[in-house]
């Protein structure tokens, strides 16, 4: 986690005819550790293989041999919860992605 922390996200909810602006804490995980450790670990796996099935299907990486002077590229999962207009769960989601890139 960074020096900064978590900064929940604001969601605005109407009850009757009050406005309320609290914020919502948002249990999106930082980490592929973290997101198997959540109570919501069912639906981060699901995501998973959806996402790394996707990238088979498409054809995202081919594997070689890394060359004698070349270093990998790291990669990470990032998660995301997305949600309806009224803070209410419509799904997950998680992609790999590059974390540096070496020239």
């Amino acid at each position: 986690m960074s020096e900064h922390g978590r900064i929940p996200r604001q969601y605005f909810q109407i009850e009757e005819e009050i406005f309320l602006c609290t914020p919502l804490e948002v249990n999106e995980p930082i980490s592929y550790q973290e997101a198997i450790d959540s109570p919501n670990y069912k639906e981060w796996i699901d995501v998973i293989r959806d996402e790394m099935d996707s990238m088979a299907r498409n054809k995202v990486w081919k594997l070689v041999d890394l060359p004698p002077q070349c270093k990998s590229i790291g990669n990470k999962w990032v998660f995301k919860i997305k949600r309806w207009a009224h803070s209410s769960i419509d799904k997950f989601k998680a992609r790999l992605v590059a974390k540096e890139f070496n020239k």
